[in-house]
């Protein structure tokens, strides 16, 4: 053997050895691009500035990456990396930053798409991503739109889709056995969509919509065509100012109360103490009016936060969670901010990715291209993302055949002003789990459930005549026949005398017989099953 040789198997054995040496972490891993949207910049969106919303996703979603990376049974000899884009919540500006990724991405080539936050940009992208073969998942929009596969065939939502409280909604109709309820909403293409598939589901189970009632801004005056209808379970679509004028109407026509439901979305919670007296001057109510025709509505929105004490994916239980992305952004964690979709959202990507790689051999997942190569894997990936299923931060995460999240949903009721939590509803199981006894729920109503319509109701008494009663009367009767026999036996008796003809005797004889069983009468009828059991 000559040295060269022996030298050749020397590097070659070391080179293995040192491999097995190296830490998992430390050795040289194929990064896996995933382009990340969020509008950073502190513009004013659906809920106010966005900003602070959007990076406390960013960090969540950058948690999530690290411990994708870090977890040695996920995606081995990988590394995700998280490509950001700041949309600044433009829409043309944020599919040019798109262009700009796939064409001059400095050679990351993407495998996945993370966003967008608004329902727009999201459309947007949404329609662009088939042809580049990209699979999208958003953390934030929940458009109804984006439910309709034929326009975006490879869109998923960590978040629950605006339909989604439909199903809630839903439940609570046929458990409670109402058979007629009515709708009201904005003539938003959201509020429109969600509503006609409303009306949907409810079909299908023989569920009347009495009347459906919309309006463009103002909703003053629409809800009479529904009290017209003497609807009592009314079913409503709107955003928070609109709300209030709504609550005022209903105020003014007495359609509130132990008597009528109202159920609306939750998401844009009420906040009674921003009403101001111009307002209520505008409205015709004062702020107590409104919140005494708010008493017991039913409210639904996401379950952003698992409120299951468990340990979600990535081994972290909420309050870990919490703890951590504290230590990420500088802030307290907040249930109005999605944060924990976004970290399910990578999960959900990274999970798809990893369970694809026996499927699209003998290629591998770096060799993920935007032409027609790409397609194959592509059709891969969302198979392996219709059949994600795992337990989150925020909950059970799977999805819906349309992409949309089956996700956990508050049963909210405002009592006093405030939103107080009476059930969670289950969307993989289509269960609602109750906090509340229905006498809890129902307290103003005795424990029961009010009807969505006047009922009338057949009921049978049995009446009792008093036994003094009819011993008297009786008694009476028996005196009656006794005088008429006497009557009856004299008429006989001296039917031969003038003064006697002269009366008509038979007519009077017919008389005293009809007036004996006239009394007779009166003892059978005042027999009753009292009577008879004495």
């Amino acid at each position: 053997m000559t040295v060269a040789k022996q030298m050749w198997i020397f590097l070659s054995y070391s080179a293995v050895l040192g491999y097995l040496l190296v830490p998992y972490c430390c050795r040289a891993q194929v990064p896996l691009y995933i382009g990340g949207f969020f509008p950073l910049n502190d513009s004013v969106g659906e809920f106010g500035v966005i900003g602070p919303i959007a990076r406390d996703c960013l960090s969540s979603a950058q948690m999530a990456i690290d411990h994708v990376n870090r977890d040695e049974s996920v995606l081995q000899g990988y590394k995700l990396d998280l490509v950001v884009i700041n949309t600044q919540n433009l829409a043309g500006f944020a599919f040019r930053k798109f262009y700009d990724m796939l064409v001059d991405g400095d050679k990351k080539k993407v495998v996945m798409l993370l966003g967008n936050f608004a329902d727009k940009i999201s459309e947007d992208l949404a329609k662009a991503t088939p042809y580049w073969n990209l699979i999208q998942v958003s953390y934030g929009s929940h458009s109804v739109a984006l439910s309709e596969r034929k326009y975006y065939p490879l869109f998923f939502r960590t978040i629950p889709s605006s339909v989604g409280f439909n199903y809630p909604r839903k439940k609570l109709v046929l458990d409670f056995n109402w058979k007629k309820v009515a709708t009201i909403h904005s003539t938003t293409e959201t509020f429109q969509g969600a509503t006609e598939h409303m009306h949907q589901i409810l079909k299908e189970d023989n569920i009347t919509v009495l009347a459906s009632e919309t309006f463009t801004q103002d909703p003053t005056g629409r809800l009479k065509f529904l009290k017209d209808k003497d609807a009592r379970i009314i079913i409503g679509n709107f955003y928070r100012p609109q709300a209030y004028l709504i609550l005022c109407e209903a105020y003014q026509l007495e359609m509130y109360g132990p008597d009528y439901v109202w159920m609306i979305l939750g998401y844009d919670p009420l906040r009674f103490d921003e009403i101001t007296e111009e307002f209520e001057e505008l409205a015709r109510c004062k702020k107590e009016q409104i919140i005494e025709a708010a008493e017991g509505t039913w409210t639904f929105t996401w379950e952003i936060m698992s409120a299951v004490n468990r340990t979600a994916i990535g081994g972290l239980t909420p309050e870990q969670y919490r703890h951590e992305l504290m230590l990420r952004s500088g802030q307290m964690f907040s249930e109005r901010r999605p944060g924990p979709f976004a970290y399910d959202a990578i999960w959900a990507m990274a999970l798809a990715l990893n369970a694809s790689i026996e499927d699209i051999k003998p290629q591998n997942l770096e060799d993920f291209d935007y032409e027609d190569a790409g397609k194959e894997m592509v059709d891969i990936f969302k198979e392996k993302m219709d059949k994600t299923d795992f337990f989150g931060v925020s909950g059970p995460v799977s999805f819906y055949d349309q992409g949309d999240r089956k996700g956990v949903l508050k049963v909210q009721q405002i009592r006093n002003g405030t939103e107080v939590l009476v059930g969670r509803y289950i969307a993989q199981t289509d269960t609602i789990e109750w906090e509340m006894s229905a006498e809890e729920i129902w307290y103003r109503s005795g424990g029961k459930p009010p009807p969505d319509e006047d009922r009338t109701e057949e009921r049978f008494v049995i009446q009792k005549i008093s036994l003094v009663l009819f011993i008297t009367m009786t008694v009476l009767a028996a005196l009656g026949i006794v005088m008429a026999i006497g009557l009856l036996a004299f008429n006989i008796y001296y039917r031969n005398e003038r003064l006697i003809k002269m009366s008509s005797p038979n007519l009077n004889n017919v008389i005293i017989v009809g007036c004996i069983l006239t009394y007779v009468t009166i003892c059978l009828l005042g027999i009753d099953r009292n009577i008879l059991r004495q």
